[in-house]
């Protein structure tokens, strides 16, 4: 009985603090840096906030159905993993999760700034008391609207549990954390963003402090959605991996706006141009982290990603009020002055604003095709149904130009043409265009040729490009751990993860063949050369469910395979819908993947969906090898810098300069 008056303790002083957080930050607003309080400050909100969200794991975990929040997600009978995994299965313990990563970013962010870096310091006045209003807002949503450390009286025994859907695949755990913390991360850069503006500093320093978090928060956000994808591939029982779901695609859009910021930023870096788009890029990214939140908690919604409607939804419609106002006034008074060209921008200038109009036309398209019919039935009340056909249409094109661009950009000059380049883009070309044509021959589908020869190129020609700069860094002596060698060969990384999964989409998209039949016992069903044989059904019982399963074999070339589809019943969720959960059998040429649909175990029949997915599963490596070339690209932290930085005790400073002056001299 303990932790709801702890926790919500805990929560009242994260927000008190964050108040003098404010309060500390806009005293030193117009000085050259941020006082040592405000740094102390914001790692006592994250110690206190960290320790709220423990107090809430620990009431999950021992099952104190007194706190409000375990009442309505905790069960006895939910094992220990989705347990932990249940403090953002509901909105209001997905608040308490974002509360936490946003102190803990905060605390980072102020205490990686050092005083000693000039350039920076000025900004960090105003970004700080940004960032400690956003935090006092979303605890005053924990204290308020959600309050998950209201206490339930008298007690129930039991809880109904996480939603069935969380609670049937170990992503559950990795996947809303990942977003989570992509979407947090934008906020960072979006504070230095303001305050660069307001101080007139948008320069060279915010650029590269910026482009650190933004990658930060892109490779998040790329993780969160391929395992999301995945997650509902593995889950759904439906076969497919995106659906263009409204929730899913406003968590797309940031990672789009993202993606556009990390390339123009390499023109403004080189050339000191393009410095208006990427600010408007910046403050874009993290608006639409907020209409995504406002989408995805307003209760307009019917989504498996949606939350209820609760008093949650206007107090994020006023966030987005105050953010919109303020960043436009922001702009309207201090808009920077796009500098004087330096002449022409070159071919890779030039494509890398096309790459930024091309991924501004996919936003706007999501944006427009998710958000506007909501605004229609809004006004008219009428509801208008915008599906998966409009947005590959229009999208699909638009990608494919795009990839293009991503695989052949690396290789165009900045100046002059030069003839390796194009030798290297010719060849890798001809590859590519051959094995497309021979699997197109191969299959017998024409159709594929197109956009395998475009995902092949981007595959092959980032892959050769990736090894001819390892080699090149080995020869000079240049050493991978250097930043730049490091930048290039991970974005190169990424692109040919973009072409690789690219690939297994097309493959999918064209090869996709689906069968199903009622089957008794010994009965087959037969799609091309898979054929699935039915042996029977049986009952089991969980401690959080009872489970359907339908025996059956994979009947193939190389031998036969058990496999085991099943339907799930949570009794204590309130739902009486049964969950699927498929049986996939997985191989690098394809997937095959057995549903069960219905089943009566009384008339001894079950009704069974079986798909082939060709190179389904190398979409998953492909996304695996875009957050890996994130990761790589990411900057590392110097530890010379970090050793002199602020954060060490005085004592060890002064011996850190004793030291050195003793090597200078």
């Amino acid at each position: 009985m303990i932790l709801a008056p702890l926790g919500l303790t805990l929560t009242l002083v994260a927000f008190g603090l964050s108040i003098a957080g404010i309060v500390g930050a806009a005293r030193t607003i117009g000085r050259a840096d941020v006082d040592v309080t405000v740094r102390r400050i914001a790692v006592a909100v994250a110690l206190v906030t960290v320790a709220s969200g423990l107090v809430m794991e620990l009431a999950l975990v021992s099952r104190d159905f007194s706190v409000a929040y375990v009442a309505q997600v905790g069960s006895r009978a939910t094992p220990l993993l989705y347990t932990i995994a249940s403090l953002w299965s509901a909105q209001a313990g997905s608040l308490i999760l974002w509360a936490v990563i946003l102190s803990l970013a905060v605390a980072w962010f102020l205490l990686r700034s050092s005083p000693s870096d000039s350039t920076v310091a000025p900004l960090l006045p105003i970004a700080a008391t940004i960032l400690f209003a956003l935090q006092a807002f979303f605890l005053a949503l924990l204290i308020g609207p959600t309050q998950p450390w209201a206490q339930v009286s008298p007690v129930p025994a039991d809880g109904p549990g996480p939603n069935p859907l969380l609670q049937n695949h170990p992503l559950m755990v990795a996947h809303p954390p990942l977003l989570y913390l992509g979407f947090i991360a934008l906020a960072v850069p979006f504070a230095l963003t303001i305050a660069a503006l307001v101080v007139r500093r948008v320069d060279a320093a915010w650029l590269r402090l910026t482009r650190a978090w933004i990658l930060g928060s892109w490779v998040a956000l790329a993780a969160g959605l391929v395992l999301g994808a995945w997650w509902s591939y593995a889950v759904l029982g439906w076969g497919g991996y995106w659906a263009w779901d409204p929730v899913e695609n406003v968590a797309l859009l940031p990672w789009l706006t993202a993606t556009a910021f990390l390339h123009s930023a390499m023109v403004q870096r080189r050339r000191g141009e393009l410095v208006t788009w990427n600010v408007l890029l910046v403050l874009a990214s993290f608006v639409l982290v907020i209409v995504g939140t406002l989408v995805t908690r307003s209760g307009i919604l019917e989504s498996v990603h949606a939350f209820a409607r609760t008093a949650v939804g206007p107090m994020f419609a006023l966030l987005l009020a105050v953010v919109l106002v303020g960043t436009a006034g922001v702009l309207l008074n201090r808009l920077p002055r796009e500098p004087a060209a330096r002449g022409p921008l070159g071919i890779r200038g030039t494509a890398f604003v096309l790459n930024n109009l091309l991924l501004a036309g996919i936003a706007a398209t999501v944006f427009a095709g998710t958000l506007a019919p909501l605004a229609i039935e809004l006004v008219t009340a009428e509801r208008v149904s915008v599906g998966a056909p409009y947005f590959e249409r229009v999208v699909g094109p638009i990608a494919a130009v795009l990839v293009i661009l991503l695989a052949a950009g690396p290789s165009l000059p900045w100046g002059r043409w030069h003839e390796r380049g194009g030798r290297t883009l010719a060849a890798t070309a001809i590859v590519a265009v051959a094995s497309a044509t021979l699997t197109a021959a191969i299959t017998g589908r024409p159709g594929l040729f197109l956009g395998l020869a475009v995902a092949a190129f981007a595959l092959i020609h980032s892959l050769w490009l990736a090894s001819g700069r390892l080699r090149e860094t080995r020869s000079t002596g240049e050493g991978f751990a250097r930043t730049r060698g490091r930048r290039t060969i991970g974005g190169l990384i990424a692109h040919a993860g973009v072409g690789l999964a690219a690939i297994a989409i097309v493959a999918v998209g064209s090869g996709r063949a689906d069968a199903s039949d009622v089957l008794r016992a010994g009965e087959t069903l037969r799609l091309g050369s898979t054929t699935i044989r039915l042996d029977g059904l049986r009952m089991e019982s969980r401690p959080d469910r009872s489970m359907i399963i339908a025996d059956a074999v994979l009947q193939g070339p190389t031998g036969d395979l058990a496999i085991d589809p099943s339907l799930s019943i949570f009794p204590n969720s309130g739902s009486n819908g049964a969950v699927p959960t498929p049986a996939i059998a997985a191989s690098p040429l394809q997937d095959v993947y057995v549903t069960l649909l219905d089943a009566d175990p009384v008339a001894g029949t079950a009704t069974l969906r079986v798909s082939t997915l060709p190179l389904m599963s190398w979409l998953w490596v492909g996304g695996g090898m875009v957050t890996l070339g994130g990761l790589i690209a990411a900057p590392m932290p110097n530890p010379v810098e970090r050793r002199r930085g602020w954060q060490l005790a005085p004592w060890r400073r002064r011996a850190v300069a004793e030291v050195d002056d003793v090597r200078a001299g």
